[in-house]
């Protein structure tokens, strides 16, 4: 019997990629998709972390630096999808919507289908009742190198750091930590002078799926061997939000766009 594939995926073009990407390659599967948060949960949640000033910060950069960003980059990111294949048009067929990928919902359909592998991407932290509804194992694609950057736009932050050499994507297992799954296969991205912080998930995105495609392919024959980037330096480790508006302005002062 032919190995099962399921993936959990947030809504939005990432989840849109991935997913195409991977039933070009292993055909149909069970797509399930969980309903975007409001920006008030996502933004209480963070200030509980990190103080209201920095979610105020995070949220004018995204609604003004970040937009332009998305609108001026226009061409280039056509470009990456062209040169990566990445397909951005709405997954449709098998795909099941949920409030939560924590729901009770969530976890029956695991238990309904029970996958040997599930790919999650751009989720909220999966609960312990998810990771334990079935014996096959959760990967994830990270954009960024981990441990060294967890969370969000790790690409980014690397540059932001001086760590040119950390920039890239890390395919890992899922625990029940925020991106601290053992490490199975990492590849770096090397921005351009066009490239900013609207098209370092794309170059990412196009490094990282063949990464996770020859995972999958190599875990469903047994063949699988664990590397992650050989001879770098990733003491240390922080989890990465949006920057805030004015730690952007100030990084762009330092050409980190």
């Amino acid at each position: 019997m032919m190995p099962r594939l399921l993936m959990l995926g947030g809504e939005g073009a990432s989840t849109q990629i991935v997913a195409h990407a991977l039933r070009r390659r292993f055909g149909d599967f069970l797509l399930v998709v969980e309903q975007s948060r409001g920006g008030w949960e996502i933004a209480r949640g963070r200030a509980r972390r990190l103080g209201w000033v920095e979610v105020l910060g995070q949220v004018l950069f995204v609604q003004t630096a970040y937009r332009w960003l998305r609108f001026s980059s226009r061409a280039r990111l056509a470009e990456i999808d062209a040169e990566f294949g990445l397909d951005r048009r709405p997954v449709t067929g098998n795909v099941r919507w949920v409030r939560s990928v924590n729901s009770a919902e969530t976890v029956c359909l695991l238990n309904e289908a029970d996958p040997d592998l599930v790919v999650v991407n751009g989720t909220r932290i999966l609960s312990a009742d998810v990771l334990g509804a079935i014996r096959g194992r959760f990967l994830n694609l990270h954009a960024g190198i981990t441990p060294a950057f967890r969370g969000g736009h790790g690409g980014y932050w690397a540059l932001a750091a001086g760590r040119p050499e950390l920039a890239g994507v890390t395919v890992h297992w899922i625990d029940a930590g925020i991106d601290t799954g053992s490490v199975v296969k990492q590849g770096l991205i090397h921005p351009g002078p066009r490239d900013n912080f609207a098209t370092y998930s794309s170059l990412q995105t196009g490094v990282g799926l063949p990464l996770l495609i020859a995972t999958i392919e190599e875990y469903f024959a047994g063949t699988l061997v664990e590397s992650g980037l050989p001879n770098r330096n990733l003491a240390g480790s922080r989890l990465c939000f949006h920057p805030t508006l004015w730690f952007y302005l100030a990084g762009r002062l330092r050409g980190v766009k």
